[in-house]
C-alpha cells in the first residue's frame, strides 16, 4: 500500500476510509498534501475532489488510481490535483510526486495564512479584481462606492503583500484554487472553510502527507 510505501519514506500518514470521513475532519492549515485515490466507498474520488473546490485548500492533491485515463486526468488537474499517478507506481516515482508536493505546500503557505486575514468584504473585492472588474465595477456589484472599493483594494493588496495585479494572479495560480468566474458574489471562495474555521487555527504541524486509500 502507498501508506505503508510513505511511511518507510519518512512521512506522518494519516488515513480515510472514505471520502465522507475525510470531509468530516477538522481543517488541516500545516505543510502537507493529500493522496487521493479516485475509487472510493460512497462519494468517489472525483466528486471528492471537485468538492474540494469550494474548501479553502492550501494542501496540494496528488491522484493515484488505478484505472487512471485521460478524461479523469484532464479532469482532475481541471479540478486542481497538482499531479496524477497510476498504479501500481514506482518508489521513486511517489517519493519524487510527494516531495514536489510538499515543496509547493511549503511555497504557498505563506500566502495562504495571509488570506485569512481578509474581511468578508476584503474577500468579495478580491473575487471582483480578479475577474478582472475595474474599481467602479465592483463597487455598483458590492453596492458600495468607487472610493470605499479602493480603500478596500489597498488593504487587501497590503495584508496579502502584494505590489501589482500580476503578482497576486501568479500567486493564486501557484495555489490552484479555483478561478472566481460567477458574476455575483460567488459561495465558491476557496477560503471559505478555513475562513469559517480560523478559530481553530494552530501553528502548522510537522510535514504529514494525508493518504485517502
Amino acid at each position: 500500500m502507498a501508506s505503508s510505501l510513505l511511511q518507510e519514506l519518512g512521512y506522518v500518514v494519516e488515513m480515510s476510509a472514505s471520502a465522507e470521513e475525510f470531509l468530516a475532519r477538522p481543517p488541516y492549515h500545516g505543510v502537507g498534501c493529500i493522496l487521493l485515490d479516485l475509487v472510493l466507498p460512497g462519494l468517489s474520488g472525483t466528486s471528492l475532489l471537485d468538492s474540494l473546490r469550494d474548501w479553502p485548500l492550501c494542501t496540494p492533491i496528488i491522484v493515484l488510481t488505478g484505472n487512471g485515463d485521460i478524461p479523469a486526468t484532464v479532469q482532475s488537474l481541471k479540478n486542481g490535483a497538482l499531479n496524477f499517478l497510476t498504479k501500481p507506481i514506482e518508489r521513486e516515482e511517489l517519493q519524487r510526486s510527494i516531495s514536489e508536493a510538499i515543496d509547493l505546500s511549503r511555497r504557498i503557505q505563506p500566502f495562504c495564512q495571509r488570506l485569512l486575514t481578509l474581511t468578508p468584504r476584503e474577500r468579495e473585492v478580491l473575487e471582483g479584481i480578479l475577474n478582472g472588474l475595474l474599481n467602479k465595477q465592483i463597487a455598483l456589484r458590492l453596492g458600495i462606492s468607487e472610493k470605499t472599493t479602493k480603500i478596500h483594494r489597498g488593504r487587501l493588496m497590503e495584508k496579502l503583500n502584494v505590489r501589482s495585479l500580476p503578482e497576486l494572479v501568479r500567486l493564486w495560480v501557484e495555489c490552484r484554487f479555483p478561478w472566481p468566474a460567477s458574476p455575483e458574489p460567488s459561495s465558491r471562495w476557496p477560503c471559505r472553510y478555513c475562513l469559517e474555521n480560523r478559530q481553530d487555527h494552530q501553528t502548522p504541524a510537522p510535514t504529514q502527507p494525508r493518504k485517502i486509500p
